[in-house]
């Protein structure tokens, strides 16, 4: 009955499954088996001539026993659970399994001879064949035995190589067939004392009926693992029974072999000895620990192959979390133990750093967390500090045991990643401080550089520009010296004329001094400065101000920077821009002045130009007042540069600087 409700379920959903099929096979044979089994009792001993022909209905009935058992224990088990091979290899196994429960069969059907094998040794076969044959094929049953080792062997290939739900539903078969076996080993063994009494006693009975009834496992078992896709955890079960049944066979054979063995021996045959049961007793409670860690050991090692159980996995996960010395192990380290523990394909392990800004994963090319099979998140103290997630093959969803194994990991790895989180940060900003120190250096060269350069520019102005001039003055004061005794109208003209070149040269001066630092910018400050500057050149340029800002005074490195900062870039804009409109706008806040250049003109690449020396000494400039500098242009769409720079006095206080007039004029001077 159990055979032929599952195979109708299992056909009605996966018609094209062959184990739904055999499952109604093997019901139709059991039941046509028991029909001509009930015909044969009742036409010949309940009620003999009542029926008809009952040597014929038992002779078309009894080799049914052929394709029930040899259909149950050979291709059931070599196809399950899809109703395909494992492999082509094993294609001659199916082959010769058929063969053997066809052959078997047809000699049953046609063999001469009398119904002995059924209990009826007075009926003849009414289809006997007389030939030899038969008495040949008679030792096809031998094939049976053989047939059924190979399907097993084929099953346990399958399950070692299967993953994911093939891999449960194998587990399920295995532990309805372990349960059987598990209770007729426990019947017999339990029967032994009463193997030559007629009346055994009703518990005997009681087992035996269990293990009979324990057939219907096998159909429930595999009719859960093929219909449900998500399957219920087994291993803990199948642990555990095998464990108990186990140690239940151990108890019962070693009381019957003390209690019943023994007493035999001493001649107290079946009567209760009351020694001997205290000598089990004590021999059972001695060796019961050594055989339930062994029982144990071989249970785990059933159940989870070469995985670790959860315990283990867990103990080897916090030795090895403690035994870390690079923090670069421990992503790798979780993700290993993780993956190895739960059997996963794939274990991506992620790590929040700088307040879950910033995220680490391991491995870096792995799949996004959205398509795992199960996904934990880690905390320390309440608060997130990274996730793990799993990956099994098929995609297919954790476990209940899995999944409280994996909440097991994942807090473990809370103080672990807590700890990552912390040095990674402190790395980070290591390398930071390095990157900028670096920066730093490099800024402070090329201003000594730039420094080297100016005073050397300003020599040779000097040199090729005012000396010159000078010398050549001094030359025409001695010859005007001379000229004074014999042509004194001559000796005034070149002095009128020498006259007009000093104050030339005066001038030349006065100009090469302002391109050192600019007297306005000592007396009237940055504003004013900037103004008689852009006026000097000639620029198209909009000066846009704050009203405040128009005779504020800042700290003299602040407007220092900001002025030759904005000059440079207005030469820019007169060299490059070609006359188009520029503005230039001071905005102050209160810790910063900031400052911008917009103009029109055709842009450039900042990349390719960001090594430019004049852009370079710019950002310089600003970044050693502790400001920035930010260039944005595309070609064709004009630039705009913009900066800051902190508002800090001499005392480390933000805001203005008024520096005294007295001051400013000593400076000037």
């Amino acid at each position: 009955l159990s055979f032929g409700v599952v195979g109708l379920v299992v056909a009605s959903r996966q018609p094209r499954n062959r184990i739904a099929w055999i499952f109604l096979a093997v019901a139709l044979s059991w039941e046509g088996l028991w029909f001509g089994t009930s015909y044969l009792q009742y036409g010949t001993v309940a009620a003999p001539g009542s029926l008809p022909s009952p040597d014929l209905v038992g002779v078309l009935t009894t080799w049914l026993w052929a394709p029930a058992i040899g259909l149950m224990g050979t291709l059931l088990i070599l196809l399950f659970p899809d109703g395909r091979l494992p492999h082509e290899k094993w294609k001659p196994l199916a082959w010769l399994s058929a063969t053997a429960i066809g052959v078997s069969s047809i000699t049953d059907i046609f063999q001469p001879g009398t119904l002995t094998n059924t209990g009826y040794p007075g009926l003849h076969n009414p289809l006997a064949v007389h030939t030899p044959v038969f008495s040949v094929l008679d030792f096809t049953v031998v094939l049976f035995p053989i047939c059924m080792i190979g399907c097993a062997v084929s099953l346990i290939g399958r399950f070692r190589h299967s993953q994911g739900i093939e891999r449960l539903q194998i587990k399920w078969l295995a532990f309805a067939g372990a349960a059987v076996a598990v209770s007729y080993v426990i019947f017999g063994v339990a029967s032994i004392p009463f193997i030559s009494d007629p009346t055994p006693p009703l518990w005997s009975q009681i087992l035996a009926d269990l293990a009979t009834f324990s057939f219907a496992l096998i159909p429930a078992a595999a009719g859960v693992a093929i219909l449900k896709y998500r399957l219920f955890e087994i291993d803990i079960v199948v642990n555990k029974t095998l464990v108990f049944g186990v140690l239940a066979a151990f108890i019962t054979a070693v009381y019957i072999a003390i209690v019943v063995g023994v007493g035999i021996l001493v001649g107290s045959g079946n009567k209760p000895n009351l020694a001997l049961s205290i000598a089990a007793t004590a021999i059972v409670a001695v060796a019961f620990q050594p055989v339930r860690e062994w029982v144990q050991g071989f249970a785990n090692r059933v159940v989870y192959g070469e995985r670790l159980t959860p315990y283990e996995v867990l103990t080897r996960f916090s030795r090895s979390l403690g035994a870390l010395v690079s923090v670069d192990d421990v992503l790798p380290q979780i993700a290993r133990h993780t993956a190895e523990g739960l059997g996963a394909a794939l274990a991506m392990v992620t790590a929040y750093l700088e307040k879950g800004n910033e995220i680490v994963t391991y491995p870096p090319a792995a799949r996004s967390a959205a398509e795992a099979s199960g996904t934990m998140t880690v905390t320390y103290r309440n608060e997130p500090v990274g996730e793990i997630a799993v990956t099994k093959t098929g995609a297919e969803s954790l476990t209940g045991q899995e999944r409280k194994l994996l909440q097991e990991l994942a807090a473990q790895a809370g103080v672990v990643l807590h700890n990552y989180r912390l040095a990674m940060e402190l790395r980070a900003r290591l390398r930071q401080l390095s990157v900028q120190d670096e920066d730093l250096r490099d800024s402070r060269e090329r201003l000594v550089s730039a420094a080297d350069t100016s005073r050397r520019s300003i020599e040779h102005s000097i040199r090729e520009g005012v000396e010159k001039r000078l010398i050549a003055i001094a030359d025409d004061l001695n010859a005007a010296e001379t000229a004074l005794e014999h042509d004194p109208e001559a000796a005034a003209a070149a002095l009128e004329n020498l006259a007009l070149r000093t104050n030339e040269t005066l001038e030349a001066l006065r100009d090469l001094a302002r391109g050192i630092y600019p007297p306005l910018l000592v007396d009237k400050g940055l504003v004013v400065a900037l103004g008689a500057h852009i006026r000097k050149m000639g620029l198209n340029v909009t000066l846009d101000v704050d009203s405040e800002l128009a005779e504020a005074r800042f700290e003299r490195s602040v407007e220092t920077s900001c002025y030759f900062c904005l000059r440079e870039t207005l030469e820019n804009v007169g060299r490059h821009a070609g006359g188009a409109p520029a503005w230039v706008t001071l905005r102050r806040q209160p810790d910063r002045l900031i400052f911008s250049v917009r103009d029109e003109g055709p842009g450039f690449d900042v990349a390719e130009s960001r090594s430019h020396r004049g852009l370079q000494s710019m950002s310089d400039r600003v970044e050693a007042a502790g400001g920035e500098l930010t260039i944005e242009s595309v070609p064709g769409k004009g630039t705009v540069i913009t900066g800051w720079i902190p508002l800090v006095t001499a005392d480390g206080d933000e805001g203005d600087l008024q520096e005294p007039v007295a001051a400013a004029q000593a400076s000037s001077s």
